[in-house]
């Protein structure tokens, strides 16, 4: 588990410095105070399930979008790099330079 958790901060970091802090579905960057930044490194597929901690497994999130994945059980498209809910509808991937390659190959 301590492994996982050292890849998973890594891995925000190296996603974090690909995307200058930004989140993946709205592009926007989110401030607490001047200078910092927040952004959560969510999992695509559930880690619970997938134990997958792998870069093409994560994606770059603002809090705002993070919850909204979570409280609205969105389900992930990956050749079409969506999220999809019943309830919520479809939240698009807006920018992406990791995930389109991880799908092709």
């Amino acid at each position: 588990m301590q492994y996982g958790r050292r890849y998973v901060s890594l891995a925000r970091h190296v996603l974090g410095q690909l995307y200058g802090q930004t989140c993946q579905l709205c592009g926007g960057k989110t401030h607490i105070s001047t200078g910092d930044m927040v952004s959560i490194t969510h999992h695509i597929d559930p880690v619970t399930i997938s134990m997958d901690n792998r870069v093409s497994n994560l994606i770059l999130l603002c809090p705002t979008h993070h919850a909204m994945l979570h409280a609205a059980d969105f389900a992930f498209e990956r050749a079409r790099l969506r999220f999809v809910s019943p309830r919520a509808g479809t939240l698009e991937v807006t920018v992406d330079r990791h995930l389109q390659r991880c799908v092709s190959g």
